[in-house]
């Protein structure tokens, strides 16, 4: 009999609490139902009747308690849609107790006579009988509730052993292998297979279980190839269903050639990525999988599933975390992890290499034990203190397990944002004592250069000034001469007095530049320069002397802005000019031009002419002072320009150097700070 939808029976239980809650209303309704035969009853024959009843009423109270769902069912067909009992004829009432026990009345029908002894007879045997019948049912259903739950127990424990596993072993293919094992042994198939997404796009088998599927091991499908189960499950998300006949006619696995066997293909997903799939295959008597039928088979499934991702997405982290601590032990940098109390949690072997200090022993420590003087080491204290709200960037001095200090440059930060919810921080810190080292020595060496300098130019001034007074007075001796002997003068004298006065006036010029190079960068006022407008001007006062020799000059538009000092880049554009102009030779179209671009922090520069050029032997040469590759005959100087023009270039920060080939012109390049540095 089927239950109604809406009935109180429906509720396990309920129609126990309406028998407990109205006895005397039960009692009542059946004595109406018997009352055709009950008033040819004698009071005492009633009272027996009565009695039967309350037994059997009491019995289903007893048997309900136990929560059995078949009482339940055959009696809903005489309750109503209120739950409560019909009025029922003593026919029915037979059939409804009759209901409990599967066994014939004693009595068919109530006799026309109205034959009571039988009439109590019959309620006495169906009292008891269902009794019986109750007991049993109770105990077979406590039997299958008893086995139910051992069941779900051991699946519970089988699927938490795969649980454990999954969370305790880094090693994938052994986790594979079990879920492979046990999943076949919960979902009750044949065989079950487990096959991974590579990079190119490849379905791996990379664990199986079941008779004759070990060859299968290592096995490669095309996620494209849309005949392949699970192929289809990776491509659609889904799960599929199919048979290995129709679905699997090309998997190269021998599970391919059992014919007609049932398969359930399941992806494996985690995060919203795809990474594979599990293949269930049905036993030999299994029909096809249906999702709905099987639904308990394709929860498990996924279950086990579920795991494969879980054990997959470990690997992945383990994986990465292996990684990133292989290259934190191998980068030069220090890097720690400190707690909001000032723990170190991490330390990499930078620090040993550093510090001497083998990071096992640091782990715990407050990060107060690297500083060099703790109690008065603030620096390491706002490495600590600041850097939960904000990155940091500072020097402090640890202390070498030898007790030496060690300086450090460091970048601290909170790890996973800035904020007062942070509870760690992570620490780079570079060690810096060979850059403090070599600081020193180029401070110190700096400080040498200019105590030299600075007695150069004292020298060069006092030479200067000493060869000066008497080139005056040697030409002034010359002009005499010339206006005293006027005349009488002969061609070889005057030829004399023209060299002589030659020679001091290349004296005068090689003092004058001498005094130059030795003041270059001494008053340097660095400042912005527009290129621009700086060679606007370079360029007319050059106009009218170029033009002289046919000299062509080219100033390329948009030139870099640069911090130089305005007067010094006046001086090298002279000096780098008038040398091209120097070198042309016999050129036809004789050309210089000017130009720049710039280079990250760096404006690049140029000065490139068609002149005779200058052999590679000799590109570092024509920088040092004094050096000249012609003689004066052949091109007037001093030999001293290109070597101011390097002194002034790096003075301002930059470098120079340069490209030529004999015959194929030269082009001098130079660098220069294209910004203030820090602006």
């Amino acid at each position: 009999m089927q239950t109604q939808p809406e009935s109180p029976l429906r509720r396990r239980n309920g129609f126990a609490q309406l028998i407990a809650a109205r006895p005397a209303s039960l009692l009542e309704r059946w004595e109406v139902a018997l009352a055709p035969s009950m008033d040819a009853l004698s009071p005492d024959e009633r009272a027996a009747v009565r009695q039967i009843i309350s037994r059997f009423s009491q019995a289903c109270v007893g048997y309900l308690e136990h929560r059995s769902e078949e009482i339940l069912a055959s009696a809903a067909a005489w309750l109503g849609p209120s739950g409560m009992i019909q009025r029922f004829t003593l026919a029915q009432l037979q059939e409804f107790v009759g209901a409990f026990h599967q066994a014939a009345w004693p009595l068919a029908a109530l006799h026309a006579n109205g034959d009571v002894s039988a009439l109590l007879e019959a309620a006495e045997t169906i009292t008891e009988c269902s009794l019986a019948a109750i007991r049993s049912v109770a105990c077979e259903h406590q039997r299958r509730i008893l086995n139910e739950a051992n069941e779900t127990a051991e699946f519970g424990f089988t699927l938490a052993e795969v649980t454990r596993s999954v969370t305790s072993s880094l090693n994938l293919d052994e986790v594979l292998q079990l879920v492979c094992e046990e999943g076949a042994r919960l979902t009750a198939v044949e065989g079950t297979l487990v096959r991974l997404l590579e990079e190119d796009g490849t379905l791996v088998c990379r664990a199986v279980w079941g008779s004759g599927l070990e060859a299968a091991r290592g096995s490669v499908i095309f996620t494209d190839d849309t005949q392949l189960l699970c192929s289809r499950a990776v491509r659609s998300r889904r799960v599929q269903t199919g048979t290995t006949t129709r679905d699997l006619p090309l998997d190269p696995n021998p599970m391919a050639r059992i014919p007609g066997r049932a398969c359930l293909a399941v992806p494996i997903i985690a995060k919203g990525e795809v990474l594979g799939a599990m293949l269930f295959l049905g036993t030999q008597n299994h029909g096809p999988f249906d999702l709905v039928r099987d639904a308990e088979l394709v929860l498990t499934a996924e279950l086990l599933v579920g795991q494969i991702a879980l054990a997959i997405y470990n690997a992945r982290l383990h994986a990465q975390v292996r990684s990133l601590v292989y290259a934190l032990d191998h980068i030069g940098e220090c890097v720690l992890v400190v707690d909001s109390e000032g723990r170190i949690v991490y330390a990499n072997q930078a620090v040993m290499r550093a510090l001497d200090y083998p990071p096992p022993e640091l782990v715990g420590q407050s990060l107060l034990v690297l500083a060099f003087e703790a109690a008065e080491d603030g620096a390491t204290r706002r490495v600590i203190r600041e850097s939960f709200m904000e990155m940091r960037e500072g020097e402090v001095i640890w202390r070498h397990r030898s007790g030496a200090p060690v300086p450090f440059h460091v970048v601290s930060a909170p790890m996973g944002g800035e904020g007062s919810g942070v509870s760690r921080v992570v620490i780079l810190a570079r060690d810096v004592t060979e850059e403090k080292r070599r600081q020193e020595e180029e401070k110190a060496h700096r400080t040498e250069l200019q105590c030299k300098n600075q007695e150069l130019e004292a020298f060069v001034y006092t030479v200067s000034h000493d060869l000066r007074s008497p080139l005056v007075s040697l030409h002034g001796l010359t002009g005499m001469l010339r206006i005293e002997a006027g005349d009488a003068l002969g061609e070889n004298a005057r030829h004399l007095l023209d060299r002589l006065d030659a020679n001091v006036l290349r004296m005068e010029r090689l003092i004058g530049d001498l005094l130059q190079f030795s003041r270059v960068g001494r008053h340097l006022q660095q400042e912005v320069v527009a290129l621009d407008d700086a060679m606007a001007e370079i360029a007319t006062d050059w106009q009218e002397r170029l033009n002289a020799r046919g000299i062509r000059l080219d100033v390329a538009p948009s030139l870099p802005v640069v911090y130089a000092d305005r007067t010094s880049l006046r001086q090298v554009m002279d000096n780098l000019i008038g040398n091209a102009a120097k070198f042309m030779s016999d050129n036809p179209a004789p050309r210089i031009e000017v130009g720049g671009f710039v280079e990250g922090d760096a404006a690049h520069l140029y000065v490139r002419d068609n002149g005779i050029g200058i052999a590679p032997e000799y590109h570092e040469r024509v920088f040092v002072i004094f050096q000249r590759l012609h003689t004066e005959a052949d091109v007037e100087g001093t030999g001293v320009g290109l070597a101011i023009v390097r002194k002034v270039i790096e003075s301002l920060g930059g470098k120079v150097w340069i490209e030529s080939q004999v015959g194929e012109g030269c082009t001098v390049h130079f660098t220069l700070p294209a910004r203030e540095k820090g602006g």
